[in-house]
């Protein structure tokens, strides 16, 4: 008796599911399909970049733009006063310097004070 209500309650799960599962299918199509146009929408973006393991350390003495880009902080217009500030006023002889630079505040300085350098 045990074995047979075991197959019954196998089945009837087996068909409870069955029934489910085909009453929610579009559903579920749906779902996917609206994740797999997000993901392809997303690949477009520009990548957020993992400014805590930026592996080396960014001379900003030698820097170009993109290379400033990857501090946190640092996006393209503060990149561009940094190196014009440089080419004005001659090679950074400290990083707090940088806080002569239009756009650089204390609060920035300090996200990026440990990943920048102004020696080789």
């Amino acid at each position: 008796m045990n074995k047979k209500f075991y197959y019954v309650f196998l089945i009837g799960f087996i068909v409870i599911w069955g029934v489910w599962y085909s009453c929610n299918y579009s559903e579920i199509t749906e779902k996917h399909i609206a994740a797999e146009k997000s993901e392809s929408i997303s690949t477009n973006e520009k990548p957020a970049y993992d400014y805590e393991n930026i592996p080396y350390i960014i001379n900003i003495n030698k820097a170009d733009a993109k290379e400033l880009e990857a501090l946190e902080g640092i996006g393209e217009k503060r990149a561009q006063s940094i190196i014009e500030y440089r080419n004005e006023h001659g090679p950074f002889k400290s990083t707090d310097e940088l806080l002569n630079v239009k756009g650089i505040g204390d609060v920035v300085l300090g996200k990026i004070k440990d990943r920048i350098s102004v020696e080789d």
